[in-house]
């Protein structure tokens, strides 16, 4: 299976329209297949982790897509989610700089 080339990571809660934006202008300008978005992407029954760890192994580029609540993003208990080792956006970025991919944040933000 041919993996994609950039990985989109982002917040559901927080940036979602942003990603799903930012994955069709993507896709348009360097083709259906180089851009991973989990969004409606990864089928039922699948193991997301495997599904997400994968495509994250195999993308030169990350795009991290921060919103207003990224960073402070919580738990139902009141924790930080970017403090919990087991986040997915956490984790997803700590494997991308480990594996030395250009990461890149992208500020997602409506400006009045």
């Amino acid at each position: 299976m041919t993996r994609s080339k950039l990985f989109l990571s982002y917040r559901r809660a927080d940036a979602e329209a942003w990603a799903v934006g930012f994955d069709s202008a993507l896709q348009r300008r360097y083709g259906r297949g180089q851009v991973f978005l989990d969004h409606g992407t990864i089928p039922p029954g699948a193991d997301f982790d495997a599904v997400i760890s994968s495509h994250v192994r195999t993308a030169n580029v990350m795009l991290a897509v921060i919103g207003p609540g990224w960073l402070d993003a919580r738990h139902g208990d009141g924790a930080r989610r970017l403090d919990d080792e087991h986040d997915f956006v956490r984790r997803e970025i700590e494997m991308a700089i480990g594996r030395e991919a250009l990461v890149v944040p992208v500020l997602a933000r409506i400006v009045q």
